[in-house]
């Protein structure tokens, strides 16, 4: 039986190298359109419009870099909502690592998780 996403797997997921190569020979321009698509998968997962990549990025230029963070922070708490959903193990810190961390190192962590998402499910 094959099972249905919210979002198609092959275009969800994806090797943290990788990312950190797109990252590197793009000189980090490759960072916002992984985050973009990171906010689309997130946005089918929860089956709302949580995330606007524009608005986002708007924000974040107007308020100096400052709503980046707090983005990071909702996206940490939008994976927590998914895990709980799902029944999938919940990193309860997950949003304020996410904060803490920054854009980058954010990226990465979360990434994983979405990988998780289609690894456990594939599992169940």
């Amino acid at each position: 039986m094959l099972n249905q996403y919210p979002y198609p797997a092959f275009d969800a997921q994806q090797s943290l190298k990788t990312g950190i190569l797109l990252i590197l020979i793009t000189m980090g321009i490759y960072i916002f359109f992984w985050k973009r698509k990171q906010k689309r998968i997130l946005n089918a997962w929860v089956g709302r419009n949580e995330f606007r990549f524009g608005k986002g990025f708007l924000l974040t230029i107007v308020t100096l870099g400052f709503y980046f963070f707090y983005q990071e922070y909702k996206i940490g708490q939008v994976i927590n909502e998914i895990q709980r959903k799902n029944k999938f193990r919940v990193k309860s810190n997950l949003p304020v690592v996410c904060f803490l961390l920054g854009p980058i190192i954010a990226r990465f962590i979360q990434q994983r998780h979405i990988n998780e998402f289609y690894i456990k499910r594939s599992e169940a």
